[in-house]
């Protein structure tokens, strides 16, 4: 299924997608903090401590936050 809109919240580690045939996703991830030595700039590794469905949409996601 092709993903319509995604969201991004930096600051608390979500990830959102909605996709053409209605389905949300949202996923949270864990990221070292700053002066941690495992992170790495922007492709630092993330740990993923959340995924959860969203049911009930009908129709192709336009928006998502």
């Amino acid at each position: 299924t092709p993903v319509t809109k995604c969201g991004w919240n930096a600051f608390e580690g979500y990830v959102s997608a909605g996709c053409a045939d209605g389905l949300v996703k949202v996923l949270k991830l864990e990221i070292p903090e700053v002066g941690d030595a495992r992170t790495r700039g922007v492709a630092g590794q993330a740990q993923l401590t959340k995924n959860q469905t969203l049911e009930g949409h009908t129709n192709t996601i336009s928006s998502i936050a």
